[in-house]
């Protein structure tokens, strides 16, 4: 089952934000500490409708995570089941096992003195945006990792959405402006719909799973 977000804005209002070439910001949510990244960017129509399954890759990356880098996927896994624990050598993910917890943990194994000492790693999510899909999942998280070492990324179905006019996808973000509004998808929730209205997002509709 999909999770839909809706996001509705008036005639002027999307005229408004286009002419100021704001765009629409989501981000995930994690448990874990890992670095903000923005997970879409778009520019509005009157009716935009995102949609995504709670699913993830895992991706590693040679990217700086410096606030405004733009991180790339370097190397990417398959979509991943819940609880898999994967190691990342040769340059590549290798999934080793699977357990009953929701986290995704990766072990980076040095595997030559040219591997880097330090590397990114995070996790990638598909999504459909106005009944458009990348070919690869987008980037949701970034964290730093050191060869030996082990991470858990533990990801929320909450999103924060807000409008910003020098934001793109897989940017590294610390920032968001006051009109930001927080959703919460995990609790038994499919479609959500909110309005952009004077500078500000208003929640209009919440609709249960079943």
């Amino acid at each position: 089952m999909y999770n839909q977000l809706t996001i509705n804005f008036s005639k002027d209002d999307v005229e408004y934000v286009n002419k100021m070439q704001q765009k629409v910001v989501i981000l995930k949510e994690f448990l874990s500490n890992v670095i903000q990244v923005a997970w879409i960017t778009f520019g509005a129509f009157e009716r935009n409708t995102i949609c995504w399954r709670n699913e993830y890759a895992v991706y590693a990356s040679r990217a700086n995570t410096a606030v405004g880098s733009i991180i790339d996927k370097q190397s990417l896994s398959q979509i991943l089941p819940n609880g898999s624990t994967l190691q990342f050598k040769y340059g590549t993910f290798q999934l080793l096992n699977l357990n009953d917890t929701y986290p995704y943990t990766v072990e980076y194994v040095r595997s030559s003195p040219f591997d880097e000492e330090e590397i990114t790693i995070g996790l990638a999510q598909p999504v459909i945006v106005n009944g458009q899909i990348n070919a690869e999942p987008n980037i949701v998280s970034a964290q730093q990792m050191f060869f030996s070492n082990t991470i858990t990324m533990i990801p929320e179905e909450k999103i924060t959405v807000f409008m910003n006019s020098n934001t793109n996808n897989g940017q590294v973000i610390n920032n968001m402006t006051n009109q930001a509004i927080n959703l919460d998808f995990d609790q038994n929730y499919c479609h959500q719909s909110i309005t952009y209205h004077n500078g500000t997002f208003i929640l209009d509709k919440i609709e249960r799973k079943y």
